[in-house]
């Protein structure tokens, strides 16, 4: 059988990966790991797979039904992005059309928690997958037993899945060849790059995320490994573990470390990671396994936000891992959120100070945003924070524009906050001299100037 995996096409670049996608507001695009780990599961099975990112290669929707209708598939699985699920939907609708046979799987945040309304709202999707790191989908396109964790249409009504709650996962090599790999923009490296996965979900309970209700587990480390000697063997020599928190089980980190070291693979790597799993021991064996830079979700320099919104880690501890983060000399992008409901200009300042305190090398700014899944969201539907939270209805994901207003402050004072946050981490003149001294290489040129330009370009406009 022939099976084709879709990332839709889209007029901006949407990072469809998991469950919480986002439009990309600087100079990165990684490749749709949802779309690798079910291809591997295809592959072995023996089917004919074919990956189509449309968004990445920026095709006309035309065409991309054209590429889709010339291949034939049995069925076709297609990622459903947040901000742009309606132009994704409307696409699976499009290749029913042409093949009304077609057997349809969407992937995403909005249709994971929302099956139900998702399947009777839109006759032409045939299932929703409720765990991309399970082998269903294929099942499902071949005709056998209803496969569990996928919701579908059942004697008129839906039949819903839910994720695997196991505590482990594996999957085979996914087949990251398919991909156009030279098209992906890493804004640490260049050449060719890809995604794999150690861990799914996410054990902690912060509220602004949307993956609490998840179940967490791990993928076991020489499964992994199996997935790193053939993304080698690929000649593929930079990838990104697209981990929530690539450090759950310290113990567990260190093994695979180990084995990376062991095992000679010389591949260089970064990830995502929570400040208070970091230690010593652990960020030396990472470093000597290839990491070259880290992640960390801050959030905020208020003591009382983190508290509220059950991010549990003070910020002394947060410190206190971005200096060891120096120590071993691995970069560090720090993610902030601003506008969280609480938020006052003070708390901003604070947030600001606390960037230029912990002396990050990267600091992401973003704004708030009330994602499906998230206790967040429920939160501003109950308190009346933001519009239309009935049913479906598409986020704006770029993580700039403001969706949740609060009698906290005005948006015209989160704005300036957000604009200032910007202005006083990146243009400081400590800050901009720290850049320049760092300068080692044409390559640490690049990363200055894809990191950079996007921002400035914001503060000159004022955006």
């Amino acid at each position: 059988m022939r099976f084709a995996l879709i990332n839709p096409p889209y007029p901006e670049l949407v990072l469809r990966c998991g469950y919480c996608s986002t439009f990309s507001k600087s100079d990165y695009y990684w490749p749709p790991l949802d779309l690798i780990i079910q291809s591997g599961f295809m592959d072995r099975a023996g089917h004919e797979v074919r990956i189509f990112d449309f968004n990445i290669a920026r095709t006309e929707r035309g065409r991309a039904l054209d590429e889709v209708a010339s291949f034939a598939p049995d069925g076709a699985f297609v990622l459903v992005g947040a901000g742009s699920w309606k132009s994704d939907v409307a696409f699976a609708g499009a290749l029913k059309e042409r093949m009304p046979g077609l057997r349809i799987v969407v992937s995403g945040g909005p249709p994971l928690y929302n099956p139900e309304e998702f399947l009777k709202q839109f006759p032409a999707l045939d299932a929703v997958l409720m765990d991309f790191t399970q082998d269903v989908v294929r099942g499902f396109f071949e005709g056998g037993a209803a496969p569990p964790h996928l919701s579908y249409r059942k004697d008129g009504g839906v039949v819903t899945g839910a994720p695997n709650t196991e505590k482990e996962f594996s999957y085979p090599p996914g087949r990251h060849d398919l991909l156009p790999l030279g098209l992906y923009r890493n804004p640490w490296r260049t050449g060719k790059f890809t995604v794999t996965l150690t861990s799914f979900g996410c054990p902690y309970s912060c509220t602004f995320c949307n993956t609490t209700g998840v179940p967490f587990k791990f993928r076991p480390v020489e499964n992994t490994m199996e997935e790193l000697r053939a993304i080698k063997a690929m000649g593929i020599g930079e990838l990104m573990f697209r981990d929530l928190n690539f450090v759950n089980n310290r113990a567990k980190t260190r093994e695979l470390m180990q084995k990376m070291i062991d095992g000679r693979l010389g591949l260089s790597w970064y990830t995502c990671v929570r400040a208070d799993m970091l230690d010593d021991e652990t960020l030396g064996l990472m470093k000597r396994a290839g990491c070259h830079t880290l992640h960390i979700g801050v959030e905020s320099g208020s003591e009382e936000i983190l508290r509220h919104y059950q991010k549990k880690v003070d910020l002394k501890r947060i410190e206190e891992a971005f200096a060891l983060c120096r120590k071993h000399r691995i970069r560090t992008l720090a993610f902030f959120i601003i506008g969280l409901p609480g938020e006052t200009p003070a708390s901003i300042g604070q947030t600001i100070e606390f960037a230029k305190k912990i002396r990050c090398d990267f600091a992401s700014f973003n704004i708030a945003s009330p994602l499906y899944g998230s206790l967040l969201r429920n939160e501003c539907i109950e308190k009346g924070y933001i519009s239309s939270p009935e049913g479906l209805e598409e986020l704006e994901t770029s993580f700039q524009e403001i969706s949740i207003a609060t009698p906290f402050i005005t948006k015209e004072q989160l704005h300036e906050g957000h604009r200032r946050a910007r202005r006083e981490f990146y243009l400081r003149p400590s800050y901009l001299l720290s850049r320049l001294f760092s300068i080692r290489s044409v390559s640490d040129i690049r990363v200055l100037w894809r990191m950079g330009m996007p921002v400035l370009r914001g503060i000159i406009k004022g955006e």
